[in-house]
């Protein structure tokens, strides 16, 4: 909703074409970014709502996913152990491989981590002027898309 009024401005802003110097320029990043601050907020309040939601499933299969990562490295440093002396040539794989599963192990140890921002008080402070923001933007979009329509 926010992101559809912000575009009404945008269109109405450059309804003449781009502005020929660089003071109008300045002025309209400036209206673009205050018009467009609040639909990139909710967008991210959105995210972290939605990993919110996800948390308890991931942390359902957290067990069973950390039992597979383990079994993997074991498989892996099998591996490493029987690469030891003649077949140097395949350490490069298996330590990329080493990678991929360590870098699996991080994202299954942090399942709250895109949840973050909604314990963070600034975040929550924005999040709540933008849906005030979005309030004051759609009826002024309204307006400016009369205009456009009557013009």
């Amino acid at each position: 909703m926010a992101g559809g009024a912000a575009l009404v401005v945008v269109i109405f802003l450059f309804r003449d074409g781009p502005p020929d110097d660089g003071g109008a320029w300045v002025a309209a990043l400036l209206v673009l970014a205050l018009v467009s601050w609040p639909a990139v907020v909710l967008f991210l309040l959105s995210a972290a709502l939605r990993s919110l939601a996800e948390v308890p499933a991931r942390v359902r299969t957290t067990p069973a996913e950390a039992r597979e990562r383990a079994v993997e490295l074991r498989a892996l440093a099998e591996r490493v152990q029987a690469v030891r002396g003649a077949r140097l040539r395949r350490l490069p794989y298996l330590l990329f491989r080493f990678g991929r599963v360590a870098a699996g192990a991080r994202e299954l140890l942090a399942p709250h981590a895109r949840a973050l921002p909604l314990v963070n008080v600034p975040f929550l402070g924005m999040s709540a002027a933008a849906i005030v923001a979005t309030f004051v933007l759609i009826p002024i979009a309204l307006i400016l898309l009369i205009v456009l329509a009557s013009s």
